[in-house]
């Protein structure tokens, strides 16, 4: 059945406080969840939105946030050298998933001022940060020898996609590494537990839409 775009209902992503530029919001990720309501990443202006479908009404919104990291390469100089840190590094999210009808994680890519090189797992409805993975991407993509030391001075290994799927009972979270060129997996333990991680798999040259295949 073909799209009656006379009945399409538009929800503004504009005038949101906390954002970098309340009239430029520049919508970068959708994903809907159980409840049909859609969180919509705003990645330059580091912001995040909950949007109930139903009415067309913003549930909730608020700023994507900052982090610190620690021993990282912020250098590029044909060494991984992984002994400097950034501070209070806006996250810009790119892609996101829902592990849950009340949690969702992103992959904070960056793309203006910020990247924080990780992953965030986010209560929806009050915005808090329940999980950040910090400088863990950095490190592991060291370990296996998937470093892009050349772009140290600008987003690291640089996590692009995310998505969710549950494989024997347990929701799995895939983050696509665009500069380091794999996907790291994660079992979701839980609103209470930061997930642990399981592997890697390989992937082409810069993943960045991924789709599990239970």
């Amino acid at each position: 059945m073909p799209t009656n775009c006379d009945t399409v209902t538009k929800v503004a992503m504009t005038g949101f406080e906390g954002a970098t530029a309340p009239s430029d919001p520049e919508p970068e990720y959708v994903a809907i969840n159980g409840l049909n309501h859609a969180v919509v990443t705003m990645q330059e202006n580091n912001h995040l939105a909950v949007v109930d479908l139903a009415t067309g009404a913003v549930a909730s919104q608020y700023p994507a946030g900052t982090v610190s990291l620690t021993r990282i390469d912020t250098e590029e100089e044909d060494e991984i050298v992984q002994n400097s840190s950034l501070a209070d590094v806006p996250r810009e999210a790119d892609a996101v998933a829902w592990i849950d009808d009340s949690r969702f994680v992103t992959a904070n890519e960056g793309d203006y001022e910020g990247g924080s090189r990780g992953f965030s797992i986010y209560d929806a409805m009050s915005g808090t940060v329940t999980f950040d993975s910090a400088s863990f991407l950095e490190h592991l993509s060291a370990s296996i020898g998937h470093y892009p030391e050349h772009r140290s001075g600008n987003k690291g290994a640089e996590p692009e996609g995310v998505a969710v799927g549950t494989f024997g009972g347990t929701p799995m979270i895939f983050v696509g590494l665009e500069r380091a060129n794999y996907v790291a997996v994660f079992a979701d333990m839980g609103a209470d537990n930061a997930p642990d991680f399981k592997q890697v798999l390989p992937a082409g040259i810069g993943p960045e839409g991924l789709l599990p295949i239970p």
